[in-house]
C-alpha cells in the first residue's frame, strides 16, 4: 500500500521553496546573510551577534527585521 505521507507533488513544491528561499538569502548583503547563517544555522542569540558586530542586542533585532522583510519582499516577488 502506499504511504499516505508520501506526496512526490509537496516534495516537488518543498524543494522549489527551499530553492527560493536559497536564492533569496544569496540575494542578501553579505552582513544580513551572515546574520541569517549566524542566527539560523550557527544558533547565536541577538546579543551576541550583537557582540560581534559591536551592536546592541536591539540595533541587531532591528537588523534581522529588515533581513527577514527583504527575504519576504524577495519570496513574494518569485511566487
Amino acid at each position: 500500500p502506499e504511504d499516505p505521507a508520501a506526496d512526490p507533488a509537496r516534495d516537488l513544491e518543498t524543494a522549489e521553496e527551499v530553492r527560493a528561499l536559497r536564492r533569496a538569502v544569496l540575494a542578501l548583503e553579505p552582513r544580513l546573510r551572515e546574520l541569517i547563517d549566524l542566527y539560523y544555522v550557527r544558533g547565536w542569540p541577538f546579543h551576541q551577534i550583537g557582540e560581534r558586530w559591536n551592536l546592541s542586542e536591539s540595533r541587531t533585532c532591528q537588523i534581522h527585521k529588515r533581513a527577514l522583510r527583504q527575504l519576504r519582499e524577495a519570496l513574494k516577488e518569485a511566487a
